[in-house]
C-alpha cells in the first residue's frame, strides 16, 4: 500500500488509504471486487498511476515465473484463468 501512495498528493492520502484498505481487508472476493469497482469510479481519473492489487499480482507472477524450474501443480488451469483476467496483457505466451 505504501508504494501506491508514492503517486498520491499528501492531501489525498487519507482518503486513498481508507479506500485501499477497504479493498485489501474485504472479507470476501466479491466484497473486494465491489470495493475495487467503487475505487475505480472515484479515484482512477485523478490517480491513474496507483498500483492496485491485480497489477501487482500480475507483475509479481510475471517476474517470478522466469525463475521457476519445476512443474507447478494445476499451472495450466491457473494460466488459463490469468489469460482470461489479463487478456490484454497476455498474448498466447502459454
Amino acid at each position: 500500500m505504501r508504494n501506491s501512495l508514492k503517486y498520491v498528493n499528501w492531501k489525498d492520502r487519507k482518503t486513498i488509504t481508507a479506500d485501499l484498505k477497504t479493498i485489501y481487508s474485504a472479507p470476501t472476493e466479491e466484497a473486494a471486487r465491489i470495493a475495487l469497482a467503487a475505487f475505480r469510479v472515484t479515484q482512477d481519473a485523478k490517480h491513474p498511476t496507483i498500483d492496485l492489487l491485480y497489477k501487482l499480482f500480475y507483475l509479481s507472477l510475471k517476474n517470478i515465473s522466469r525463475k521457476w524450474m519445476l512443474t507447478i501443480p494445476n499451472w495450466p488451469s491457473a494460466l488459463s484463468h490469468f489469460a482470461i483476467e489479463f487478456e490484454d496483457r497476455m498474448h498466447n505466451k502459454h
